[in-house]
């Protein structure tokens, strides 16, 4: 009766450690509202989640790529935008210019003045990234793109595009600068926008005028008009990549939704579910003890009657 009595004793321990055990593990998740905290509690469901967090934190990490090169092509589209302010106003500039009465010493202030918008849309080529990064020295991004020569402006950057990766996604991070700022054809040609103003200043400053002023002031004006065709062309090329990048940056958005819905269904466990578990497994906890505590009054009596 006596061995009868432990074992049950010893059973009574074990199923309260047991209870105890499952009553901690419900309380874990009641404040956590987690089904899956570790590995061991369902190894499916952890597989589950372990996979959709890699996969979550792989697509954040393509997405801090590309709104690196987002930042680029923005920063790039504003240069765009500011050096076709700057050109606008020496168009008007050189439309004055045409005027054959202006004397010597107007054409001289004119001149003064476009000058200084040259020497700024020589500034904005040669814009730099918050991390010291050329945006218009194609495939080189250390050096400074574009110097002021005695035969003016000189590309000194890599020809071509650097681009970098967002994922299976290439994205651009610079550009050709003797694309975007003197033709396609390169230094010297009909939409090299440096040339055409310092040529516009040669012409103004000229003394006197030569004979076909007229027909030159009209020559500079087309010059400026194609730089500002190049100019728009590529503004609008850096609106399509912008375009392109946001439809990537959507579509991130959705993988690492369906990666969260993911990871939380495999983890997550809703409110009322786990304050009922909790609540059966106090309860289940209390009758544990309470059934300890008779086995033990049952042991006390047999040892009174032996």
């Amino acid at each position: 009766m006596r061995i009868a009595t432990s074992n049950r004793i010893a059973m009574g321990l074990d199923t309260i450690q047991q209870r105890a055990a499952e009553k901690d593990e419900a309380f874990q998740r009641m404040t956590t509202f987690k089904k899956v905290t570790r590995g061991s509690d369902d190894p499916t469901l952890a597989a589950v989640s372990e996979r959709a967090r890699v996969a979550y934190t792989r697509v954040d990490t393509d997405q801090r790529s590309l709104r690196t090169s987002q930042g680029r092509v923005e920063m790039a589209e504003g240069v765009m935008g500011n050096a076709s302010e700057v050109l606008q106003t020496v168009r008007e500039k050189i439309v004055a210019a045409g005027n054959g009465s202006l004397p010597k010493e107007a054409r001289a202030a004119l001149a003064t003045e476009i000058g200084a918008m040259r020497g700024q849309l020589l500034s904005l080529a040669n814009t730099r990234t918050a991390n010291g990064e050329y945006l218009f020295a194609g495939q080189s991004s250390t050096g400074e793109p574009f110097a002021d020569g005695t035969t003016g402006a000189v590309f000194n950057g890599v020809a071509g595009q650097m681009v970098g990766q967002a994922g299976d996604v290439s994205v651009p991070l610079s550009y050709d600068g003797s694309q975007v700022w003197q033709g396609a054809a390169g230094a010297g040609s009909g939409t090299d926008v440096f040339k055409a103003l310092q040529d516009t200043v040669d012409l103004l400053t000229a003394d006197p005028a030569p004979a076909d002023y007229s027909q030159q002031i009209g020559n500079r004006l087309k010059a400026v008009d194609d730089s500002m065709t190049n100019m728009a062309r590529w503004r609008t090329q850096m609106g399509a990549d912008l375009n392109r990048m946001d439809d990537v940056n959507q579509r991130m958005e959705d993988q690492k939704l369906r990666a969260k819905t993911d990871q939380s269904k495999a983890e997550d466990i809703d409110e009322a579910t786990a304050i009922s578990d909790f609540t059966q497994k106090q309860a289940g906890y209390d009758a544990a003890i309470k059934a300890y505590g008779t086995v033990q009054q049952m042991s006390l009596f047999d040892y009174v009657k032996s």
